[in-house]
């Protein structure tokens, strides 16, 4: 695939991804922020006519001022949208991060994978520092599962997080492994990780 095409497929991922109520929030998480940008498009998918910018210079601000455009464009290319685009299932090994499940262009347990998943959970209000976040849930797949499940019998299949609408702490509580973890995080006012599951590097 070119890069054109590369963007557009994960594209109709994210739009895929979005609530259709009004719980979707007004901001789009990384690395998505950067393929939004490439596409000269605002958090809403839709072009804006003051939209002027190439496509390497709208990155330029994520990248060293030193790169030429040809040099954002591969590293863009290489490490945001082919590791987006990895199959799922692939066990992936990433610098020295334990290796982990792909899923869905994210590691599985991770709050990125989690939000993605939002679509079809249901959405618990939760208050956070006099504000409201949103609590959703995103179940493993079955044959993922059976990958970690091994390693970590410990593993449920829902896994939790909570996001707020603003931008204002964006992902903020999560990973978690369930409702009350949540809650929990946001009675004592501060963040609830636990540690993203990994194929045989457990520590």
């Amino acid at each position: 695939m070119t890069i054109d095409e590369k963007v557009e497929v994960l594209l109709k991922r994210y739009e895929d991804s979005r609530r259709i109520d009004g719980f979707e929030p007004q901001y789009v998480i990384a690395p998505y922020d950067e393929i939004f940008l490439y596409a000269g498009k605002t958090i809403d998918g839709k072009k804006p006519s003051f939209f002027t910018k190439t496509k390497a210079k709208a990155l330029r601000k994520y990248y060293s001022e030193d790169w030429s455009d040809k040099e954002i464009l591969k590293y863009f290319e290489e490490n945001t949208l082919d590791s987006m685009l990895i199959k799922d299932g692939t066990a992936f090994k990433d610098g020295f991060f334990p290796t982990r499940v792909i899923h869905d262009g994210f590691k599985v347990g991770t709050t990125s994978w989690i939000f993605m998943g939002r679509k079809n959970s249901p959405i618990v209000p939760v208050q956070y520092h006099g504000d409201t976040l949103y609590a959703v849930k995103r179940t493993i797949p079955p044959e993922i599962a059976k990958m970690l499940k091994p390693l970590h019998p410990e593993l449920g299949y829902d896994m939790w997080c909570a996001y707020d609408l603003t931008g204002k702490y964006r992902v903020e509580i999560g990973p978690c492994f369930s409702l009350d973890q949540i809650m929990q995080a946001a009675d004592t006012g501060g963040h609830f990780t636990i540690r993203s599951f990994d194929l045989g590097d457990k520590k």
